[in-house]
């Protein structure tokens, strides 16, 4: 288009001095050498103007567009090359993007080749308009999410993101080398991965896809804290039994009271007190007890549950109506006709080998020889009502059978399932372990205080933050050297300049190698460039603006100009 308009301004000059030479010559009163000079010479400038007003410059004032080359990309001549890129002979290289713009000088635009910036050249585009064409994204894992840490006896879940063709299997192995859990990504290239933290310790595990792609995910299990348990039931059974001896190997602190009828219990009056449940970490009953309380009681629950203690709620059938009534209240819904129904649980693992590597070596108490099959999981009876909530466990339909809800500071969970002691006696310890750590894990009373949260993945070389950090903190690096953090407002930045094992107060903190995870890394840059392209920075939107400040200047010029010259050329007439 701008070739054009130059073609057809060119035109309307030749066209004005054919004009200017017809009227000088056939003009009954020449105008002078000089005057027909100037008016000769304001044709192209008048042209000129027009043009910049049309066509402004980007920027005005000498301001000009510098392509820059990322990794990926070789910068040609005249292209700026950053460190990760390639160059071929004439091209500029700078160590950042930053000393680029400043060698360039007047720049409001730049145009970015390659797979995208690095952070430290991201915060370097203020007041520049961005252009960004980003590359097909390679083959391999572009995305990983893994919890922070996890308690030994925990079951996790790593979700994952893959870029790979259809059918493509992806594999979580432990740190020993065999496989816990394999699934095939959806339509989306999404999969969760899940596992067991049984010991206590910061540990690697592998995600694998296919053959395609290998990244490491580090875990940290914490040792579980001693948790005050305190189960209160309408009737002694199997299910409390199971429940008591699960917590007692476990490591909490189980008190245990049983209703036997005639007024008699075991292990104490089922009764509830404020100084006791203060004291109380998680509550566990069920719909008898409940009606047992009183409304005094379950006042006190309440006000126990509002200032942070956790409530598990057991429905061990049909509820009655004013029971019902009462832990809809906590929100959990509860449609449907309470009868019972028949659940069975998904496969704990996708084959007996990955099974095996969940369950572990075994115990002297349960050795794997009395282990049930992978296939044999029993069916158990789940109470019908329907829950909302936050799920915790669920059948292999998909249906809820426990889930949790927040309640003031603490949190309260309903579990549907009357019969979960079946896994232990059918050699399925392992599921009945995970549930109940789910179910109590979910509710459990906060700790004092939480580890620092890390930036998602350090790598060496690149800034990582830490946050819930405070003055005097120390880093300790892999090769046991101590670097005082300097906090602002709780986070403090730092630079790890070797792949290892860090340590921060009681959390271990795993940096990368500065290339690991090629196909993230490059998922990263694309997502963190196209986001400044599309007006996350507010640079990229300060230049539109100043186009238009330009093209009003040189539009009132060229009127200016045109105004000017139509005067002086009138004037002769009147002369």
């Amino acid at each position: 288009m701008s070739v054009a308009l130059a073609a057809v301004l060119a035109v309307g000059v030749v066209v004005a001095w054919v004009r200017l030479w017809t009227w000088q010559r056939a003009g009954a009163a020449k105008a002078s050498k000089t005057r027909l000079a100037i008016l000769i010479a304001a044709q192209p400038v008048l042209a000129i103007l027009l043009y910049l007003g049309l066509q402004p410059p980007v920027g005005g004032g000498g301001a000009r567009q510098v392509v820059v080359a990322t990794r990926g990309a070789v910068a040609g001549a005249g292209v700026v090359a950053l460190p990760e890129a390639g160059a071929a002979e004439g091209a500029k290289r700078a160590p950042d993007l930053a000393t680029a713009l400043r060698r360039a000088g007047d720049v409001r635009s730049v145009r970015i080749i390659g797979s995208g910036l690095e952070p430290r050249d991201r915060e370097a585009l203020d007041g520049v308009a961005v252009q960004f064409d980003p590359p097909r994204l390679a083959r391999g894992i572009v995305r990983v999410g893994a919890p922070a840490w996890v308690t030994a006896g925990d079951r996790f879940e790593i979700a994952v993101r893959a870029e790979a063709p259809a059918g493509v299997e992806v594999r979580l192995i432990d740190p020993a080398g065999r496989v816990v859990d394999r699934q095939t990504p959806d339509a989306r290239g999404e999969a969760v991965l899940s596992g067991t933290a049984r010991t206590a310790g910061a540990v690697l595990f592998t995600v694998k896809l296919g053959t395609i792609d290998t990244v490491t995910v580090p875990l940290w299990t914490r040792a579980p804290a001693v948790v005050r348990l305190l189960i209160l039931s309408g009737a002694p059974g199997p299910e409390i039994k199971a429940l008591r001896r699960w917590a007692t190997d476990a490591g909490l602190a189980v008190e245990v009271r049983a209703a036997v009828g005639g007024g008699a219990t075991l292990g104490g009056a089922v009764r509830v007190e404020p100084g006791a449940l203060a004291r109380t970490d998680i509550l566990v009953l069920d719909d008898r007890v409940w009606t047992m309380l009183g409304s005094d009681g379950r006042r006190v629950v309440r006000a126990a549950l509002r200032g942070g203690m956790g409530l598990v709620l057991r429905a061990t059938g049909p509820l009655p109506p004013a029971v019902r009534q009462d832990w809809r209240t906590f929100g959990f819904g509860l449609q449907g006709d309470g009868a019972d129904h028949v659940v069975s649980l998904p496969p704990a693992a996708p084959d007996d080998a990955a099974l095996a590597a969940r369950r572990g070596p075994g115990s002297a108490d349960v050795p794997l020889a009395f282990a049930g099959d992978r296939a044999a999981v029993p069916e158990l009876t789940r109470t019908g009502y329907g829950v909302t909530g936050a799920a915790i466990m669920r059948d292999k339909g998909g249906a809820m059978l426990s889930a949790w809800r927040p309640a003031g500071q603490g949190r309260v969970a309903l579990t549907l399932v009357q019969d979960s002691f079946a896994l232990t006696t059918s050699g399925h310890g392992d599921r009945y372990a995970e549930w109940w750590s789910a179910l109590l894990s979910a509710v459990a009373r906060p700790g004092d205080g939480a580890p620092p949260s890390i930036s998602d993945r350090p790598r060496a070389g690149v800034r990582a933050v830490a946050c819930g950090v405070k003055a005097g903190d120390r880093l300790i690096t892999p090769r046991a050297r101590a670097l005082k953090l300097q906090p602002e407002r709780g986070c403090a930045a730092f630079w790890p300049r070797v792949a290892g094992w860090y340590r921060l107060g009681e959390r271990p903190v795993h940096v990368g190698a500065a290339d690991a995870d090629p196909a993230m890394q490059a998922r990263e840059r694309r997502d963190a460039t196209l986001r400044l392209v599309r007006g996350d920075s507010a640079l990229s939107q300060a230049t539109p603006s100043h186009i238009w400040q330009s093209r009003w200047f040189w539009l009132a010029a060229w009127m200016i100009a045109a105004a000017g010259t139509w005067w002086f050329e009138r004037r002769r007439k009147q002369h």
